[in-house]
């Protein structure tokens, strides 16, 4: 049976849920603060994953919990309130937690359930990312102000309170059916990078129209491209699919250096290295 192995590809320590007292003993007395629980054996069954092993582990700055293996129950979540010097935090599992007691968070990426509370606790996180997000809107997450990079994906369906986020630079919305209002990313003055990716009602994204901050942007499905040159920042834009076909308006941009699309589709009326060339002679010009 394997109880423990370092990976070298995520500078972690992987343990077997089975295994966690042993495992986190070798990593103490080997100086491995980044743990990882991660099925090492083939197990089909479902476990109790009891957590108390991790009582007083002071030493550990990250914990990744993953979901390659079945739980019926986590218990004793409570021990994870003592590692006073957790940074890092990736849970697969759907777990309880209070994080007005892991207010010492930089990196949050989580499962989302009812059982989390207190997240507008965690005002030191830059990096979140928050999947199966069920929630109406941003609103409860609204004072975390020093995220600098959120990706959400679930079933909620508005922005309203990610405004909160002020130094907001990278937001990314993924597999996010129910989303239908994204108005408010014009309030992130700070933001660089937009992420769009199957979000089946967002489609128009005229409300770009003058945006001052975005750089980068990668939409997978857009009606049209005409916004593009009402933004004053645009460097890059990436797409999948725009409905129109109409990439004239793209060329009138001022700043925009690049362009990228995959497939070229026939009713497009440029194709891809048409696209590139005219940037490349305007940017030499």
């Amino acid at each position: 049976m394997n109880k423990f192995k370092y990976n070298e590809t995520i500078e972690h320590l992987e343990i077997d849920p089975l295994y966690l007292e042993e495992g986190l003993s070798y990593a103490y007395n080997n100086g491995y603060k980044n743990i990882r629980i991660f099925s090492l054996n083939i197990n089909n069954s479902a476990i109790t994953l009891d957590l108390s092993a991790f009582y007083n582990k002071s030493f550990i700055s990250s914990l990744i919990i993953s979901d390659d293996f079945k739980v019926n129950k986590i218990t004793n979540t409570e021990a994870l309130y003592s590692l006073d010097n957790l940074e890092s935090l990736s849970c697969s599992q759907k777990i309880k937690l209070d994080f007005s007691f892991l207010d010492k968070l930089k990196k949050l990426y989580i499962l989302y359930n009812k059982n989390l509370i207190n997240l507008n606790k965690l005002v030191f996180v830059e990096d979140l990312f928050l999947r199966s997000f069920n929630e109406e809107n941003c609103s409860i997450i609204n004072k975390m102000k020093n995220v600098k990079k959120i990706r959400l994906l679930g079933s909620y369906t508005s922005l309203d309170g990610i405004e909160g986020m002020r130094r907001l630079e990278s937001l990314s919305l993924i597999f996010s059916p129910k989303v239908v209002d994204a108005l408010k990313i014009n309030e992130l003055n700070n933001l660089v990078f937009l992420y769009i990716e199957k979000c089946k009602n967002l489609s128009d994204f005229s409300f770009l129209n003058g945006n001052d901050s975005i750089e980068e942007i990668f939409i997978s499905e857009l009606d049209s491209v005409s916004f593009v040159p009402e933004m004053n920042k645009i460097k890059s834009i990436k797409f999948w699919n725009l409905k129109d076909g109409d990439l004239n308006k793209i060329l009138k941009s001022k700043t925009l250096k690049s362009v990228y699309f995959y497939p070229d589709k026939r009713n497009y009326n440029y194709k891809l290295d048409e696209i590139t060339e005219f940037l490349s002679n305007k940017s030499s010009q």
